[in-house]
This record gives C-alpha cells, sequence and structure tokens, in this order.
C-alpha cells in the first residue's frame, strides 16, 4: 500500500463488473486505509448497466471522509433504478464530498432518476459543485420542475452545470 501514500488522486478504469474478481477487495482496501485520497475517478464504468458494482461504491463511500470529489459521468446511471437509489443513500449520508460529476448519464429520461437525485440533494449539506451537463434535461418539463426543487431546497450547491441539455428548446 505504500505506493499510494500521499496520492491524491484515484481512477477506476474498469469495464464490466468489479464483484466478480479480488479488484472489489482491492479498492475498500485502497480507500478505507489510505486517508490521502481526495478524488475518485470511476467514470465510464457503466455502473448503471452493474447495480451491484454500484451499491459496492456506495457502500465504500457511505462513511469515507476523505473523498472530496467524486467523478461518476459516462455511467449510465439511467439504466436501472436501484442505481439511483444507491447513489441517493450515498449522497445523503456521505458528508464529506463537495464535487460530483453525474454528466453523461441520461438523467433526463427518466422522472424516477430525477426524483431520486431531488431527494438526495433535499438535505445534503456538504456539496458545493454538481455537474448534471448532458443529461437531456430539456427533453421533459417536468424535469424542470425537480431542478427547480432542488436549487430552492439544497442551501450548499454553488456551482451547477446544466450546460447541453437542450432546456429551454422545448
Amino acid at each position: 500500500m505504500s505506493k499510494f501514500k500521499n496520492q491524491k488522486y484515484f481512477l477506476i478504469d474498469r469495464k464490466g463488473n468489479w464483484e466478480k474478481d479480488k479488484f472489489s477487495f482491492f479498492l475498500k482496501v485502497i480507500l478505507t486505509e489510505n486517508e490521502s485520497f481526495q478524488e475518485l475517478d470511476a467514470c465510464c464504468n457503466d455502473l448503471g448497466m452493474y447495480e451491484m458494482n454500484m451499491l459496492f461504491l456506495k457502500e465504500i463511500l457511505m462513511n469515507n471522509k476523505n473523498i472530496k470529489k467524486l467523478n461518476l459521468n459516462w455511467n449510465r446511471l439511467d439504466t436501472k433504478s436501484s442505481t439511483m437509489s444507491y447513489l441517493k443513500e450515498l449522497i445523503e449520508t456521505n458528508n464529506s464530498i463537495i464535487n460530483i460529476n453525474l454528466s453523461f448519464n441520461y438523467l433526463g429520461l427518466s422522472l424516477k432518476n430525477m426524483f431520486h437525485l431531488k431527494e438526495a440533494l433535499k438535505n445534503n449539506i456538504s456539496i458545493k459543485q454538481l455537474n448534471l451537463s448532458w443529461n437531456q434535461f430539456g427533453r421533459n418539463r417536468d424535469m424542470m420542475i425537480y431542478l427547480k426543487e432542488i436549487l430552492l431546497t439544497n442551501i450548499s450547491i454553488e456551482e451547477l452545470d446544466l450546460s447541453n441539455n437542450n432546456i429551454g428548446l422545448y
């Protein structure tokens, strides 16, 4: 483990199912025993396709106090509803993440996904930067209601990226 001492950034570049090999154990050990990691980049891992991976990530990060920046873009979080409920639980319970990137996850295709996100952010006091770009929110007017509720109820968000969502075109 000394190889990772004083590293601040950890990249997960695994396609497919993390549960079927020793990688899941390795990740848990790295993230729980090494206090120097502050950024976790788990982009492009299809977490939405393999819901157990999102459950696993949630369980690791729920009590992690070191990770400040979490990148979950391009993970197809729209695919299974349980994936978004795991993300909801993670956001509700982790108070150390201040920056989360959820771009390119097609969250705007499901009102249920937006409901989970709204509920997760309602009482979260740590997230200051939230990237929701490229999620197709402009395809449904009801998405704007959920986005409005997020902004009205969450007191910590300082930066919100909604670019490239075609908002206002419909």
